[in-house]
């Protein structure tokens, strides 16, 4: 998927919200195992992140 279309879905790599996070991609490879990161989106044998998905993530995620 090209990065426009990516941008126009609000979709991001794992790069990119490794990077974003401060996590490697590796760390969130192990979240999604562990079911444990924000939700994803499986693209053929890819996997995306939805903008909504990380932002609801962490705000479950927030200690008080």
């Amino acid at each position: 998927m090209g990065s426009e279309w990516r941008l126009r879905l609000g979709l991001m790599t794992p790069e990119e919200l490794g990077e974003m996070l401060d996590v490697a991609p590796e760390t969130l490879r192990e979240w999604r195992r562990l079911k444990q990161g924000p939700d994803y989106v499986k693209t053929g044998k890819g996997v995306m992140y939805r903008e909504q998905d990380v932002r609801d993530w962490l705000q479950r995620n927030v200690v008080p």
